[in-house]
């Protein structure tokens, strides 16, 4: 985590998933955001899926894994967040 929080700054691009109780639809909402970042030439943002059941946190992962506007990603150590650097 080191490397992707030494490159992220507080006023990162967020994405907030957590406050979702479907998870189809959250997914359609980080799609749709991480379009609009990648246009928007961001190059990282943090996506807030929340702990809870980690059913989120694993659809979250999943879709950023398949992702082609995606570099990498990982998890932050608070273990409610995750980090995704996007490609240019």
């Amino acid at each position: 985590m080191a490397l992707f929080a030494a490159s992220i700054n507080a006023n990162a691009a967020e994405i907030d998933l957590h406050e979702y109780h479907e998870v189809f639809s959250a997914m359609q909402e980080l799609e749709s955001e991480l379009f609009a970042l990648h246009q928007a030439g961001e190059q990282h943002c943090r996506i807030i899926h929340g702990i809870g059941s980690g059913v989120m946190q694993q659809a979250t992962h999943n879709a950023l894994k398949k992702n082609p506007m995606v570099l990498a990603f990982e998890q932050e150590s608070s273990g409610g967040s995750t980090i995704a650097v996007l490609n240019k």
